[in-house]
């Protein structure tokens, strides 16, 4: 963190703290990991707040035919509209992560709350990647290993404070996720083996574009099945992530919810 009242929190949990040389922050876990002495990394950004018993359900969740395990992420309640985006995208990212690992039984690094193995992070690229979190999970499925999605292990986030903080974290992530897709992309043996999983992964931070898409390619091209089967699934997640918000959110989910979509097209056109 660029904040130098961090260091002085993390002295009061831990008297060993490694510092990087600034080169972002795929360095600096990178750097952490090759320090560490134990056996499982547990990685949290420096505006998270975890419950007493996170890293414990992580832990104890984690089964020898995993890698590691991810847990969910909550946003503040309270703000303006930026902060009410941010809360139902987020909503719809946990739903979404449900939904893969039940169908594909892996998951998807988000950046924070997740625990994996020293021996398999210290085996993953991800120091050069734009977005980090995206860099290890593509090179887990590049590996064939899994991580196991657990909810009940929540982190609460703290939202963007303006709208510049907001684009500014949306574009990273979309020109990180278009350079992961671009790298798979070269390694056809393990696109090919992977095939399903690599675009519904990387499709985790362009879904409510992916969503949109879909739909109008199905009406487009005249497939009414692929439009009932896309319909029913998204109703299924928008049902299920309205429920997981308070009553302001709900009633302007719809809202939200487009105005994410535009927001990521224009991301990704700019990108």
């Amino acid at each position: 963190s660029k904040d130098d009242r961090t260091e002085r929190k993390v002295r009061n949990y831990g008297d060993k703290i490694i510092k990087d040389a600034g080169r972002g922050k795929g360095h600096a876990l990178k750097l952490g990991v090759e320090k560490a002495t134990g056996e499982l990394i547990y990685v949290l950004d420096s505006d998270s707040r975890i419950e007493k018993n996170t890293i414990s359900t992580l832990i104890s969740r984690l089964q020898e035919d995993y890698c590691g395990t991810v847990g969910s992420i909550s946003i503040k309640k309270g703000g303006g509209v930026v902060s009410m985006m941010d809360r139902a995208i987020h909503a719809y990212f946990a739903i979404s992560e449900l939904v893969i690992f039940k169908l594909l039984g892996t998951a998807s690094v988000l950046g924070k709350n997740f625990v994996l193995r020293k021996r398999d992070m210290k085996s993953l690229e991800y120091e050069n990647s734009l977005t980090e979190d995206i860099g290890i999970s593509c090179d887990i499925y590049r590996k064939g290993k899994k991580l196991k999605y657990v909810p009940e292990a929540v982190c609460r986030d703290q939202p963007p404070l303006k709208f510049s903080h907001y684009w500014k974290r949306q574009e990273r992530w979309f020109r990180g996720g278009l350079t992961e897709i671009a790298k798979s992309s070269n390694d056809m043996k393990s696109f090919k083996q992977y095939a399903f999983v690599y675009p519904v992964t990387v499709s985790l931070i362009f879904s409510p574009v992916i969503v949109v898409l879909y739909l109008l390619g199905s009406v487009i091209f005249g497939r009414i099945e692929l439009l009932i089967i896309g319909s029913t699934g998204f109703l299924l997640i928008y049902v299920a992530s309205v429920k997981s918000l308070d009553k302001r959110d709900a009633a302007a989910y719809p809202l939200l919810f487009f105005l994410v979509v535009f927001i990521a097209i224009a991301g990704i056109l700019h990108s």
